[in-house]
């Protein structure tokens, strides 16, 4: 995914995806960007929560874009590692993970892009700045992957697209109406 951070110093951390259940059965995930810098990532299990947490000062560069990746190598017992990779390249050791198994990926739970459930349970602010280009994988990607995404560059944003699609409907429409 590719980030624009108006700030990296913000007063508490700020949601980059959510992907949590609002109930009380739990279960999902969430990526936030912490007020140290550093990428969280926690998943959510039946009675346990799994904190995988970056470096600190990961994201460098406010009001620019960044390409951030978070790879998850799993071995199906509920280890692995999740390696971080920052503008195509690893960013330190990857960190290796136990006790996984009891997550649970709910069914029907949206994407939060930007901000998290709306009951406000964990104090996180929504995240200021832009996100493009997110993707979610089935696999783990290697490095030669990471790098493939990110030399392809920040894609448009879909907001140019609709603007346009709106300017030829209002021109269309303004055609329409001198005509009669």
């Amino acid at each position: 995914m590719w980030l624009r951070p108006d700030s990296l110093r913000a007063s508490g951390s700020m949601a980059l995806v959510d992907s949590r259940a609002n109930t009380s059965a739990g279960g999902g995930w969430m990526l936030t960007l912490r007020d140290d810098g550093a990428v969280q990532a926690s998943f959510y299990g039946t009675g346990s929560t799994l904190v995988l947490k970056s470096d600190s000062d990961l994201l460098t560069s406010e009001g620019r874009y960044q390409h951030l990746v978070m790879s998850l190598d799993a071995d199906g017992s509920g280890s692995g590692t999740a390696t971080f990779f920052v503008n195509g390249r690893q960013w330190g050791d990857p960190v290796g993970y136990t006790g996984a198994s009891g997550y649970v990926e709910p069914d029907d739970v949206p994407f939060r892009i930007g901000h998290q459930r709306t009951d406000g349970s964990t104090g996180i602010q929504p995240f200021h700045g832009e996100i493009s280009g997110f993707a979610l994988y089935a696999k783990a990607l290697d490095q030669g992957e990471v790098l493939e995404r990110f030399q392809l560059g920040v894609p448009e944003p879909a907001t140019g697209i609709m603007a346009l699609f709106g300017a030829v409907f209002l021109l269309a429409r303004w055609r329409k109406t001198r005509k009669v």
